[in-house]
């Protein structure tokens, strides 16, 4: 190869070199550019989705709490004294009995089990059904009941308030079943006894 045909080669690498390099940088750029916008693009997807499931689960925790004050009315109906229902006008001139069972037989309580069978955890739908099915070996709730017998429905309350406690977002409680009671029986301490 001549030197002058090797000057001509050099200088046609250098040109192909000097055209090509912006045209390289201006391809990888636009390559970047793409890849960082379909980067920011998924991420704000993602974002976007996550709100959409925080607000979700928010809506059904909202539902949840309206299914469990629901469930719970006709229980605590039977923890409420006779003066504490007397003074409340949605339940004057009836008995406790008359409330609780109005309550608990009525198609809408049953369809609001019907939820919480559907979308309650596993927790509290098997401390729901422990304690409707002790319910149902007692017949009437309000006849006097033996101690054992008390305690044993206090328990399976408890037990099913701590199961609604842990599923709306207080999983790692350090309360037990009977100090979930605290609040609502006066004389708790001579029901739990060997209890806690």
């Amino acid at each position: 190869m001549s030197e002058n045909s090797a000057s001509t080669l050099i200088q046609w690498i250098t040109a192909i070199g000097a055209v090509s390099t912006p045209v390289l940088l201006t391809l990888f750029s636009a390559i970047g550019w793409t890849i960082k916008k379909k980067f920011e693009e998924n991420q704000k997807r993602e974002e976007l989705l996550r709100e959409r499931a925080r607000k979700l689960e928010e809506e059904l925790r909202e539902d949840r709490l309206k299914v469990y004050n629901e469930i719970l009315e006709p229980f605590m109906l039977v923890f409420t004294k006779d003066e504490g229902l007397a003074i409340d006008k949605r339940y004057k001139g009836k008995t406790k009995e008359q409330l609780i069972q109005s309550k608990m037989l009525s198609p809408s309580y049953r369809q609001t089990a019907f939820k919480l069978s559907l979308f309650a955890g596993d927790d509290v739908v098997r401390a729901y059904n422990r304690l409707m099915q002790f319910s149902y070996t007692l017949g009437d709730v309000l006849s006097p009941a033996s101690e054992e017998t008390t305690k044993k429905m206090m328990s399976l309350f408890g037990d099913f308030l701590l199961a609604i406690r842990k599923g709306v977002g207080n999983k790692d409680t350090q309360l037990d079943n009977w100090e979930m009671l605290e609040w609502l029986i006066s004389d708790i301490d001579k029901f739990r006894q060997g209890h806690h």
